[in-house]
């Protein structure tokens, strides 16, 4: 048993009287009484000490708790964002691409259709077909044709137009794409095997409407 189980409080020996004995029998149950109130406090004490030891312990592990996830959010947060800020610098690189791609082949384009005006002939004697073309900015550009010329000599003139010498300073603009067009009624040439002469445009206003991409 430890101290607090067992405590000498008094002794007594020899000849005993009874008021003696009741005497030490009542100083005993006050100190007896004072013994367990003292073994109750430490008692309740060490009960505080340890649901204080537990409560801080709770305490300390939903702190870690707390920080790992914090720390996980920040984890997930950054990589979410350098992930986001990735795919920026992938679309950024593939507009960046797909504008020097259109660009190059502008230039081409530009280079090819230049290199074929200077192959174009001046319309000879026997060219008295007149068609005048529309431009999409609306300027107006004429040129005379033989009758048995075709809708794709037509289309021939208007792509390199821009750069024969008679337009040289004009600013004019000729789509990538474009189709020419009657303008009443209206209606697209696309028979490009056929002549003038079959489709009836010698002296008629002939539009020229740029195809827009997809």
């Amino acid at each position: 048993a430890s101290v607090d189980d067992m405590r000498v409080i008094r002794a007594a020996s020899g000849d005993i009287q009874v008021d003696g004995a009741m005497d030490m029998l009542t100083g005993c149950m006050g100190e007896l009484e004072t013994h367990r109130a003292e073994i109750v406090a430490r008692t309740e004490q060490h009960v505080e000490d340890r649901m204080l030891r537990e409560q801080q312990d709770r305490e300390y592990q939903e702190a870690l708790e707390l920080d790992r996830k914090r720390a996980e959010e920040q984890r997930l947060q950054e990589e979410q964002e350098r992930e986001a800020k990735r795919l920026e610098e992938e679309k950024k690189l593939a507009e960046q691409q797909i504008i020097a791609q259109q660009e190059a082949a502008r230039l081409a384009l530009q280079e090819d259709r230049r290199r074929r005006s200077l192959e174009m002939p001046a319309p000879a004697g026997e060219a008295t077909s007149r068609i005048s073309l529309r431009l999409p900015a609306g300027q107006r550009i004429e040129r005379k044709f033989p009758s048995g010329a075709t809708l794709a000599e037509v289309y021939a003139w208007a792509e390199v137009a821009a750069y024969l010498p008679e337009h040289e300073g004009k600013g004019l603009e000729i789509p990538a794409r474009f189709v020419l067009k009657t303008s009443f009624p209206s209606r697209d040439l696309v028979e490009k095997d056929q002549t003038i002469e079959t489709l009836q445009l010698a002296g008629t206003n002939v539009l020229l409407a740029e195809i827009e991409d997809d």
